[in-house]
């Protein structure tokens, strides 16, 4: 999701550095509903046409778990021996977990949120914007009216 979030060249970002900190070993793992999720509106999203199983959507959950563990301890074996740490993470998967500041003014959120807000917008992606759109109705309660009055028009 930070690639797509880093998309928006309106706002500055400050992600958290693994050359100073471990980074943490949690992946993102899709839960069975998300990857048998139809995806006829999205062409983003469009697989090859077949269609996905309970059973395949668990055993791909379990290929990522160990794919991931993998990726973990690769990392940590580097690190533990010295690998320099930029050179240490180079195993570890872009599900990988980060933390990040994103700063912009309150016209280029709600643009943002207009893009990734949309239904069409990957889910993922959807989900961080529904809570920066639950951040800015809490501080900006008038601007978030006006904002949801303009989307449904």
């Amino acid at each position: 999701v930070f690639r797509e979030w880093h998309r928006h060249r309106t706002q500055s970002y400050n992600e958290m550095s693994a050359r100073y900190v471990p980074l943490p070993d949690e992946n993102y793992i899709p839960s069975v509903e998300r990857l048998m999720l139809s995806s006829g509106t999205n062409k983003q999203a469009q697989g090859t046409g077949a269609a996905l199983s309970q059973h395949e959507a668990d055993m791909f959950r379990d290929s990522l778990v160990s794919a991931y563990r993998l990726a973990q301890n690769c990392y940590e074996w580097g690190i533990e021996r010295g690998v320099p740490k930029e050179l240490a993470r180079l195993p570890v998967p872009v599900a990988r977990y980060s933390r990040m500041r994103a700063s912009a003014s309150l016209r280029n959120w709600l643009q943002f949120l207009t893009l990734r807000m949309d239904p069409a917008a990957q889910w993922e992606i959807r989900q961080y914007a529904n809570a920066v759109g639950a951040l800015i109705a809490e501080k900006f309660p008038r601007t978030w009216a006006l904002f949801n009055t303009g989307r449904t028009t």
